[in-house]
């Protein structure tokens, strides 16, 4: 897994799926200050349209504009 910008401490973000459900949490808005601009990556290449792009795997994507519309989606069916 790699990072963006500084180390983010948070060992139990295993997964694209574990960073989208801390991410949705509507309990832990506070987390969601710090996390965006530190979004951990989980292989796979850097998509070639990343504009609303946070954070991927080989496989998906998570894209949105905020938190509350967040969603992950298919690498194959991303338009931008």
């Amino acid at each position: 897994m790699s990072h963006r910008g500084t180390e983010l401490d948070r060992p139990d973000l295993k997964t694209l799926d574990d960073l989208y459900r801390a991410m949705t949490d509507p309990d832990d808005l506070e987390q969601k200050e710090w996390l965006w601009p530190h979004l951990p990556l989980y292989g796979g290449e850097p998509p070639e349209d990343d504009f609303g792009v946070w954070s991927w795997d080989e496989n998906r994507l998570l894209v949105g504009t905020h938190y509350t519309d967040l969603r992950l989606v298919d690498r194959k069916k991303w338009r931008g």
